[in-house]
């Protein structure tokens, strides 16, 4: 197993949903993320008719940044200081692609 992948609803009373993935550090660069991001929010869209799927990440995770714009996916917003991990506030990016925008592309 190199890692896992989520899709959870975050929002029902307006159909949006959130991915998540975490992959072992040996896997990283791989396409493995990507391809499995691709796979939720292609899921959420196709087979679940969701309005809006979102993704979040630390500030300073700028591959899992990437990650999200190549499935699509575009910055809507930066918090600061919003959570503390180990003593320490971090930021966190948030990531989203509504439907339409997802048909138009594919």
């Amino acid at each position: 197993m190199i890692g896992s992948v989520g899709l959870h609803p975050n929002d029902e009373a307006n159909r949006t949903m959130e991915t998540g993935y975490c992959l072992r550090r040996d896997a990283w660069g791989r396409g493995f993320a990507v391809e499995a991001a691709r796979a939720l929010v292609d899921a959420a869209f196709g087979q679940l008719g969701v309005h809006r799927v979102i993704a979040t990440c630390d500030a300073r995770n700028l591959a899992s940044a990437r990650v999200m714009e190549k499935v699509g996916k575009r910055r809507e917003g930066h918090f600061r200081r919003d959570r503390e991990i180990k003593g320490c506030w971090r930021d966190t990016l948030l990531y989203a692609v509504l439907a339409d925008d997802w048909r138009a592309d594919g």
